[in-house]
């Protein structure tokens, strides 16, 4: 019976996930002793919405890639090891969760605008963190491939996302008070 590698895992994740949030976390508290004004009175600071989103983060991988469907209208149970083949909907499902779980990540954060980069950062290490649960099994290594690719990927898209809100949101302020 072979078991879990979870060193590996922890040794995958800290290269692909930790260490690309550390950086980017270390950018954002720059930015917050920065613009300390982009703080509200209410709501988590930048670290609470990180970890917000990195659960957001697997619960969208969880929920959605755990399990696949097939064209025939059979299911494959959740499970270990988890589907590699998932129909386009599904994927596309699960793009659309990330996109909704780091707007509610993003909009429940105390940081108008740099609360959507904490958000970002977090959402995109918990989807690199469940793709490294089933990439620590892989000993051809694409897997880390993957999780480069998924990490660049969703990083870029999110942070264009939060670009674009916090462009929105300083449009939006008022200022005849």
């Amino acid at each position: 019976m072979s078991t879990y590698p979870f060193e590996h895992f922890l040794w995958i994740t800290f290269i692909f996930a930790a260490v690309p949030s550390a950086v980017w976390a270390a950018i954002l508290a720059v930015l917050a002793w920065r613009f300390p004004d982009d703080r509200s009175a209410s709501g988590p600071g930048l670290w609470l919405t990180g970890l917000i989103g990195f659960a957001f983060g697997i619960l969208a991988a969880v929920g959605w890639l755990s399990w696949s469907a097939d064209d025939h209208g059979g299911i494959t149970a959740p499970g270990f090891p988890p589907p590699t083949n998932f129909p386009s909907w599904q994927i596309a499902a699960c793009a659309l969760t990330v996109g909704v779980l780091w707007f509610l990540a993003a909009r429940l954060s105390s940081w108008r605008k740099l609360g959507g980069f904490s958000a970002a950062i977090g959402v995109t290490a918990g989807l690199v963190t469940a793709f490294c649960i089933a990439a620590a099994t892989d000993i051809t290594g694409q897997s880390g491939v993957g999780a480069v690719f998924l990490g660049a990927g969703a990083g870029v898209s999110l942070a264009f996302c939060a670009g674009t809100r916090a462009t929105f949101l300083g449009r939006s302020r008022d200022t005849s008070a």
